[in-house]
């Protein structure tokens, strides 16, 4: 990969191969990032302790010798100067790279270079771009600039597995007919990236990278919305499995400028393969496969280009409903906020389960015991609400309608309190506990909060189109139309 553009802005700031480095995934409170209000710490507990913003932080199996491989090899006299040097130089990556990438990307003919994996090249412009304005700013999974690079020059960080990956996730949010396998079925759209995405996964599996994770990842989440529920899990339980693997292995600090790239990339992943693991465990019924190790993800995101970067739908002028996506201003993306805001609400999600919904024979089954419980975890996600940035606190009055990626946001948070709360309606030995005015008290918060989902669902409906929709929207309306 063609490390031009990084090695320039980091040279501007200060830092090149010789600059003694830093290992900011794990440092004191005293070097602290000024981002720490926008982006929230990581939870903490467990057995092997390593002291990390005053919290305790528990390292399981081969997630520690993962830390011992990213412990710096040089230590910085002022590793918040050092930081703030490498965040303003992946910063200004984002940036050169986002200039080529729409000089590169504007007008077709493309450069015949592109390796494109046959696809036309308007259909795949068409993907490629789709796919940033949607999926990727739900999970905040991958690192543009780094992909948009090695898909311009042939680097290491794209494949053709990844591309078919990122085809088959946009096509479900695009309307175009020649996306389908067959024209007039349209469940059979993207279909086509699917089957060639599987005849290359053949010779990729053996080789776990950042690419192959990447689109298993998606393909997971994209199967999943389209009712494949098996295929999508056994596809994200092989890419949770590539990840903790893949995060065992040092970085190669012999090349300092990647190491640095793939920092970054390394903590998108790992805390968006937790995401979509926890996701799909409540969309799907089951249990996380990661327990407990959302304990080792980075703090924050290094670079925050896309925060502020402006939002639009994608208009497609032939799909119903696209006239009113023409009269939608350019709205903040928010993405790194609305991400690690989604990750921190995901944690508490997955603790409900583990409590409520695990295997019946480890659960707690004292009324008391579980009562204090759901207390402790309503308190964290309340916590989780007066935490959020003030930009991410919004309701359905709001104008404009916010993005749906932020929608997803507030609908989870929604959906998890009636997901906390279903176990003392529907389980007859808990519900049997119940005083009167406290089952009313929970059956009117559940009305509540059904009809706050509701109510976004239209927005949604209305403003943008439904195929647009979070996966974990779809989760959140099926828990309002069972309360």
């Amino acid at each position: 990969m063609e490390t031009s553009a990084l090695e320039t802005v980091l040279s501007e700031n200060g830092l090149n191969e010789t600059t003694p480095r830093t290992d900011w995934l794990s440092r004191g409170s005293e070097n602290r990032s000024p981002d720490a209000e926008i982006y929230p710490d990581i939870g903490a507990g467990g057995s092997t302790q390593l002291d990390v913003h005053n919290r305790a932080r528990t390292h399981l199996g081969i997630i520690e010798s993962f830390h011992q491989a990213l412990r710096p090899r040089w230590v910085s006299t002022d590793l918040q100067a050092d930081e703030a040097a490498i965040k303003s130089s992946l910063i200004a990556y984002s940036a050169l790279q986002r200039q080529q990438e729409a000089v590169t990307m504007r007008t077709l003919p493309l450069d015949p270079a592109i390796d494109l994996d046959g696809l036309d090249q308007d259909l795949a412009r068409h993907l490629i771009n789709l796919y940033w304005s949607t999926s990727h700013l739900t999970w905040l999974l991958s690192y543009r600039p780094a992909i948009t690079d090695s898909l311009l020059h042939g680097g290491p960080y794209v494949s053709k597995l990844l591309l078919n990956a990122i085809y088959f996730s946009s096509s479900l949010y695009s309307g175009r007919v020649a996306l389908r396998t067959d024209p007039v079925d349209a469940k059979t759209v993207g279909m086509g990236f699917y089957h060639r995405f599987r005849q290359l996964l053949a010779t990729e599996i053996d080789n776990p990278s950042i690419p192959t994770a990447l689109g298993l990842l998606l393909c997971a989440i994209s199967l999943a919305a389209r009712g494949e529920a098996t295929a999508g899990s056994v596809l994200c339980g092989t890419a949770v499995h590539m990840v903790m693997e893949f995060h065992s292995s040092p970085l190669d600090y012999q090349r300092p400028l990647l190491s640095i790239l793939e920092t970054e990339m390394r903590g998108r992943l790992y805390r968006g393969a937790y995401s979509v693991d926890v996701s799909l465990a409540l969309y799907l019924g089951r249990t996380p496969t990661l327990d407990r190790l959302e304990d080792v993800v980075p703090n924050g995101i290094l670079d925050t280009y896309e925060e502020l970067e402006d939002w639009q739908p994608h208009i497609e002028a032939s799909a119903p409903g696209s006239s009113t996506l023409e009269y939608y201003a350019p709205f903040p993306a928010y993405a790194v906020s609305t991400s690690m805001s989604m990750f921190n609400l995901l944690k508490i999600c997955s603790r409900v389960i583990r409590t409520f919904y695990g295997s019946r024979g480890t659960l707690p089954e004292a009324f008391e015991q579980l009562w204090h419980v759901k207390s402790d975890l309503e308190d964290q996600l309340e916590d989780w609400q007066r935490s959020l940035p003030s930009h991410l606190h919004f309701d359905q009055k709001s104008t404009p309608p916010r993005p749906p990626h932020q929608i997803a946001l507030i609908m989870t948070f929604y959906a998890a309190r009636i997901f906390l709360r279903r176990p003392f309606l529907e389980r007859e030995h808990l519900r049997a506990n119940l005083q009167h005015h406290d089952l009313s008290k929970l059956e009117d918060a559940c009305v509540s909060d059904a009809s706050d989902i509701c109510d976004f669902t239209l927005i949604c409906r209305d403003r943008f189109i439904l195929h647009h929709l979070h996966l974990l929207c779809s989760f959140s309306v099926y828990l309002a139309l069972v309360v």
